[in-house]
């Protein structure tokens, strides 16, 4: 994992992709997710307001894979903390195929190299712990 990756960087990515949004450092997080038995690490932001990620290529250092939900398209944020690894799951009004509700899965841990990702963590769940 990169770990001179910055939170600012992140954040100005998110407001030149998404103009007229103010995202304030603190919000952030790092999340990695197995998929193909491929790490993916990603990065997370998270406030009352929105949820917007976007997927980091740590070997180009670049962003991509953007997604954002606005306010009226989330139904509720809820952490769950397991010893030093937990998960942010996000779940949103936007409908599948099958009917249910998208839910976004996050797998998040507190050893990731980064200070700013620990302290928002930290906050995170303390604020969205069920």
């Amino acid at each position: 994992m990169n770990l001179f990756l910055k939170e600012e960087i992140f954040c100005e990515y998110l407001e030149n992709e998404y103009p007229g949004y103010n995202f304030e450092l603190g919000h952030s997080v790092i999340s990695i997710n197995i998929i193909n038995f491929n790490p993916v690490m990603s990065c997370v932001y998270i406030s009352d307001n929105l949820v917007a990620a976007a997927r980091y290529q740590r070997h180009l250092k670049v962003f991509t894979d953007k997604l954002i939900f606005k306010k009226e398209q989330l139904l509720k944020t809820e952490c769950i903390a397991k010893g030093s690894r937990g998960q942010i799951l996000i779940h949103t009004k936007e409908k599948l195929e099958n009917g249910s509700n998208l839910m976004l899965t996050l797998n998040v841990s507190t050893l990731t190299g980064t200070k700013w990702h620990k302290k928002n963590l930290k906050n995170i769940i303390s604020k969205y712990s069920q």
